[in-house]
């Protein structure tokens, strides 16, 4: 996984790069660069994200986005698991195999 500043917007993140994609948006990521989500070789990719929130509310942000799509369920699980809340499900016409969710987490709700 690696985040982003999300554009136009010093306090807020978008996490990319799940492990289970397997369409566009793993190519995304791979295309926009972004900064690794760090994580021990025995944490899972939940423990690791649930990290990263914890740091992201200490450094003052409020926000922190991701866009899946249908074919990521179990990055849907693990973003519904940690609280994010998510979209209905949205068609597009490029790759219209698949639906996308735009999730997002108020980081207020963490303690600091």
């Amino acid at each position: 996984m690696k985040y982003t500043d999300f554009p136009a917007c010093c306090t807020a993140s978008v996490v990319l790069g799940f492990s289970d994609i397997t369409g566009g948006a793993h190519l995304a990521g791979n295309r926009y660069g972004g900064t690794s989500i760090p994580q021990d070789l025995d944490q899972s990719n939940e423990d690791a994200l649930r990290s990263f929130l914890r740091w992201q509310r200490r450094e003052g942000h409020a926000l922190v986005t991701a866009i899946t799509n249908s074919d990521q369920v179990e990055a849907g699980r693990m973003l519904s698991k940690l609280g994010f809340r998510c979209s209905r499900a949205l068609t597009k016409k490029h790759h219209p195999e698949t639906t996308i969710r735009l999730w997002w987490f108020a980081l207020d709700s963490l303690p600091t």
